[in-house]
């Protein structure tokens, strides 16, 4: 992927030449951008027109118009809500709600579970990387999701894609 980190290191890519060659050689690609960017000036200005209906399907619309060629088939758009850090939060902690903690990186560092420094929060993959394991385990726990909208919804996402691929192969196999 792009060099740089960020929602716009995403967005450069989704919108480059490389994008449609790259997602046609995977069966899937989950392009992941966290929520809380729909709080950034430069953000909220393109979604005041898109409002409508649930909070993030608007946002999700944003996310998808990156992509010049339209969405793939192939393509899952995730919306964490806030970050990332919430759904590992929710496995972690005894926390509620977690997805509408504010900064759950700054509630990660707090509880101990990522290093904190006078800068903030440290974002250590290899450390993200340990702490995904229990997440992963949980996704089949309907308790847990239904405490997790968003993750939920991404669930479901991966599911409904699995069918098709299922029901494809199927098709392609008996032809």
């Amino acid at each position: 992927m792009e060099q740089g980190t960020g929602w716009q290191a995403v967005r450069k890519y989704l919108r480059s030449p490389a994008f449609p060659v790259t997602v046609s050689g995977y069966d899937l690609i989950v392009i992941q951008v966290d929520a809380d960017i729909r709080k950034l000036p430069e953000v909220s200005r393109q979604l005041a027109a898109e409002r409508s209906g649930e909070e993030l399907d608007a946002l999700c619309a944003h996310v998808k118009s990156w992509m010049a060629g339209g969405v793939p088939p192939n393509v899952i758009v995730a919306l964490p809500r806030e970050a990332t850090e919430a759904w590992l939060l929710s496995v972690h902690s005894r926390k509620t709600d977690v997805e509408g903690v504010v900064d759950p990186a700054r509630a990660m560092a707090d509880a101990g579970l990522i290093a904190s420094t006078e800068r903030g929060p440290q974002k250590n993959s290899a450390r993200y990387a340990e702490l995904t394991q229990p997440l992963v385990g949980a996704l089949k726990d309907q308790k847990l999701l239904r405490k997790l909208p968003e993750l939920e919804r991404f669930v479901s996402k991966l599911r409904s894609s699995a069918q098709r691929r299922r029901r494809a192969s199927k098709v392609l196999k008996s032809s």
